[in-house]
């Protein structure tokens, strides 16, 4: 069971503060107290005090793997239970291991997100919701964004009417299905390889699921 922050009456999250001025940062789950909570790592205001005066003065530390010497500022992630509270690996390599192990586990990573969206659905919307309220200048300003690009990338001969058939069919499989349908494009109109075209060849029908999925993930051997 989680303790409760009495200030929010919400468990508490990362960067909630005690009367101390200690920062929380995770519950854990695997060790347990006596009474029943789980065990609380908080972060003492001092540690974060001597890493910003550490990483202020310019200190340099050398990376367990690749042996270069690089300001910590700018080069290694923060890891407070450290001695000098940064990781002992710097963010160059640390990507470089994360982008080799996503790599190698591509479809065993797709298949626990998808899982994970099937068990969590609505928390999923929910969350977006949320988002979205706090953020609605920005959506919208991606959605103008989007909408540009979109009149940029329809040649003059692309027939409009065609174009509006697959808006159509989407906004009909939504009603009928229940399930919201969305018009994508096979090749996105933003790629760092090409960029597809706004006509109805590059068009098809799919659910918004499959959109977010997508993304703008193009594979020119498919």
């Amino acid at each position: 069971m989680k303790r409760i922050n009495p200030l929010t009456n919400k468990p508490f999250k990362r960067g909630d503060k005690n009367e101390r001025g200690d920062y929380f940062f995770a519950y854990v789950k695997n060790k347990k107290i006596i009474d029943g909570y789980y065990f609380e790592h908080w972060i003492a205001q001092e540690k974060f005090d001597a890493f910003d005066k550490l990483a202020s003065s310019g200190y340099r530390k050398t990376c367990k793997k690749c042996g270069q010497t690089k300001a910590i500022k700018e080069h290694f992630y923060t890891k407070y239970s450290s001695e000098d509270g940064v990781e002992p690996s710097c963010k160059t390599c640390q990507s470089a291991v994360k982008k080799k192990y996503w790599g190698q586990n591509k479809e065993r990573h797709r298949e626990l997100t998808e899982k994970w969206y099937v068990e969590n659905k609505e928390r999923h919307l929910a969350a977006s919701k949320k988002i979205y309220g706090k953020n609605k200048k920005r959506k919208l300003l991606d959605y103008y964004r989007r909408e540009e690009r979109t009149m940029r990338a329809t040649p003059i001969w692309a027939d409009r009417n065609e174009l509006l058939k697959f808006h159509k069919e989407a906004e009909a499989l939504t009603i009928k299905l229940g399930e919201p349908y969305e018009v994508d494009h096979i090749i996105p109109l933003h790629h760092k390889l090409v960029c597809g075209l706004n006509v109805p060849a590059n068009l098809q029908v799919i659910t918004r699921t499959e959109n977010r999925k997508k993304a703008a993930k193009w594979n020119p051997n498919d």
